[in-house]
């Protein structure tokens, strides 16, 4: 996220005029950590590592809640997977 430019990403959504630090979409992982670190709350490092950590954890949450569902039918993306999916297609019609 921050390799492709997550921070200038975040400063200038900052520069909008509907949009601050305490906005809803500015408490989402990764762009709260960003917050901080340009409030200078936090310095680069320790962004990083709470970015990450907030990542982690939320894609924990996510691969739970996802287990939760009886029927969901998983697939790898591979070069098959069109393949894959237009057959499960074609068994459900």
């Amino acid at each position: 996220m921050i390799k492709e430019g997550l921070v200038e990403e975040v400063e200038n959504i900052l520069k909008l005029p509907e949009v601050d630090h305490d906005s809803q979409s500015m408490k989402s992982v990764g762009y709260r950590q960003v917050c901080e670190f340009l409030r200078d709350e936090i310095d680069h490092d320790v962004m990083m590592e709470r970015a990450i950590n907030s990542t982690r954890q939320l894609s924990k949450r996510q691969i739970t809640w996802l287990k939760g569902w009886k029927n969901l039918i998983s697939m790898d993306n591979d070069a098959n997977l069109f393949l894959k999916v237009e057959d499960l297609i074609k068994r459900y019609k």
